[in-house]
């Protein structure tokens, strides 16, 4: 589903992997991870890995989208 939403941005890519985020977006050059939040809970949690994932990997960034409430 998501490699067809975003089938026409030619610079957009889904990959699936196994292991630590941090090895696949190193290995894959990634300078911004975008991660989707539905609730506070998955903030605190995302908030913490955030936190983490800066300390190992400092040159990338994460953003945090919320979707609307019907999704």
């Amino acid at each position: 589903m998501a490699r067809e939403i975003v089938q026409d941005f030619s610079q957009v890519t889904v990959e699936g992997f196994s292991g630590l985020v941090r090895d696949f977006v190193v290995s894959r050059g990634g300078k911004a991870m975008v991660r989707g939040l539905r609730a506070v809970t998955d903030f605190d949690y995302e908030f913490q890995l955030a936190g983490m994932n800066r300390s190992l990997m400092p040159d990338v960034e994460t953003v945090f989208l919320t979707p609307s409430d019907k999704y």
